[in-house]
């Protein structure tokens, strides 16, 4: 039996890149899973390098990352145990833990970087220029359309992240 289907192309389209991120992120997980860091762990580690020199407290990951407290904590309990960070309370205020990543910690950042120009140049292989240009202001209308519905169906009284 052949179903017949009317479907728009929005949502061929849409699906396919959805398939396409998850794919993007099943290559990039298993890469990942090869040095023993999983990508929850990868993204904090990013964003402590990004962050150097400063050392961002505990609950400023959090709130970047919008997870709450405790999750945090076991996510970076388990980076602290594998010596990829460091946690350290102020003289004065043991209720803070300042993060920093470590020289360990880099090293992974590195390597992860390498398998992301690795991934990128498989995935563009076959574009030109003017393709990755109209992929990336397609890219960049649908980001727009989304932020505008996101603001027009926000509920009264909640503020803009």
């Amino acid at each position: 039996m052949v179903f017949v289907t009317n479907e728009k192309k929005e949502s061929t389209v849409l699906r396919s890149f959805i398939t396409t991120d998850r794919m993007h992120r099943r290559l990039f997980e298993k890469k990942m899973a090869s040095i023993g860091v999983h990508r929850s762990q990868h993204r904090i580690l990013m964003y402590l390098f990004k962050k150097q020199p400063e050392a961002p407290s505990q609950k400023e990951i959090a709130e970047q990352f919008d997870i709450s407290p405790a999750a945090i904590a076991v996510t970076l309990k388990k980076l602290e145990n594998a010596g990829y960070i460091t946690r350290t309370s102020p003289q004065n205020d043991n209720r803070v833990n300042t993060v920093a990543a470590t020289d360990k910690a880099r090293a992974v950042v590195e390597k992860t970087r390498e398998y992301s120009e690795e991934l990128e140049k498989v995935i563009f292989a076959g574009f030109s220029d003017e393709e990755l240009n109209a992929f990336e202001k397609s890219l960049e209308k649908m980001q727009k359309a989304m932020r505008q519905y996101e603001e027009e169906t926000k509920p009264e009284g909640e503020t803009a992240q």
